[in-house]
């Protein structure tokens, strides 16, 4: 209960900095960023996590998602794949080119951890849960920026205060499920490590 309580105080900081338009580290989606720096944090938190319990077993997709998430990590302080994909904006695509390259690199390492987090999550229980919800949240902010992606190639997308809801809402779904995936790997290795210990 505790930990709902943190993500969705965690989740409601970050909407109302985007919606604030905050700027310098308080700007979610700015680098460097006081949300990129936690969410980095307890992404790497979660990949040491992994790396613990790779040697008790499936040491290969443990250490080949501790290695996704120690990526994903540094991107969400350094902000790489806006570098290298335009903040994952579907217009990347068109014409094909590094920016292409760039965005179809970001979504397969995406789609490989967000595999193997759910392949390693465990058996039902609130490990599980903790994961599940964390990646159910993560694709739904992908999903809402290659939207609004589409929607700018269209000419579609809203300007003004709706457009920075929508943008916020997607960025604080997810640093939240940066927390519940971490909070679920942690919580799942230190049941590991109990049940290792008996």
């Amino acid at each position: 209960m505790v930990l709902v309580l943190v993500a969705a105080a965690w989740g409601a900081a970050d909407f109302a900095a985007g919606v604030g338009h905050s700027s310098g580290w308080m700007r979610p989606s700015g680098e460097p960023s006081v949300f990129g720096w936690v969410c980095g944090s307890v992404v790497l938190i979660g990949a040491a996590s992994l790396t613990s319990l790779a040697v008790r077993g499936r040491a290969g997709s443990r250490l080949l998602l501790a290695t996704g998430l120690a990526y994903i990590a540094v991107d969400e302080v350094l902000g790489v794949h806006e570098r290298l994909a335009g903040d994952l904006d579907a217009r990347s695509l068109m014409p094909p080119g590094w920016a292409a390259a760039g965005l179809l690199l970001s979504v397969a390492v995406f789609a490989a951890v967000a595999y193997l987090l759910l392949r390693d999550a465990g058996p039902r229980g609130a490990c599980r849960t903790l994961v599940v919800t964390g990646v159910a949240l993560l694709v739904a902010s992908i999903a809402a920026r290659f939207a609004g992606g589409f929607l700018a190639a269209a000419h579609r997308l809203p300007a003004g205060a709706s457009r920075s809801v929508g943008e916020s809402v997607a960025h604080a779904c997810g640093s939240v499920g940066w927390l519940l995936v971490a909070a679920g790997l942690l919580a799942r290795t230190r049941v590991k490590l109990d049940a290792a210990a008996l």
